[in-house]
């Protein structure tokens, strides 16, 4: 399956781990890096570049905690994924705002974010992120006390994570 260039930045960025890495982490996030000076620049690679680089962005607000400003900065990039029919990359976003939703307590929101998420990675077959899915749901479940569900989300959390 080939990815869309923006799809190809935002994917390296959260199989490295950047994207939806807990806001206690340490490391900074990745999918910011600038192609090297010789290499040949078009629209496709500047337009990776802002995607992973915007992406980058609404993840350091996450990690800082600034919730409010993260969901601000990932709706735009909701919606140009969606209008370009990137599916990838509308999951990877939709995983993000979950999360953020699930910080500020709104747990209806971000089990409806996620479960879209987790819908469109198992459409596009994007199998290294299910776990990322089924924890972020697990752990909604949990807080909402359903606590046999999330235990069954935990299970699947574990038996989709790579090795």
């Amino acid at each position: 399956m080939k990815l869309a260039a923006p799809t190809a930045a935002v994917l390296a960025a959260a199989l490295t781990g950047s994207c939806l890495a807990s806001p206690d982490s340490t490391s900074e996030t990745a999918g910011n890096a600038e192609p090297a000076p010789d290499s040949a620049q078009n629209e496709s690679t500047t337009d990776t570049a802002a995607a992973a680089g915007e992406l980058g962005e609404a993840e350091a607000l996450y990690r800082r905690g600034e919730y409010d400003s993260a969901h601000e900065a990932l709706e735009p990039l909701l919606r140009t994924a969606q209008s370009e029919g990137d599916s990838v990359s509308e999951a990877l976003v939709l995983t993000l705002l979950g999360q953020t939703a699930y910080r500020q307590g709104d747990y209806p929101e971000a089990r409806a974010l996620s479960e879209r998420a987790l819908q469109l990675k198992l459409a596009v077959g994007l199998d290294e992120e299910l776990h990322r899915s089924y924890n972020a749901l697990g752990l909604i479940a949990w807080n909402q006390s359903r606590l046999m569900e999330a235990l069954e989300l935990f299970d699947r959390t574990l038996e989709t994570a790579a090795d």
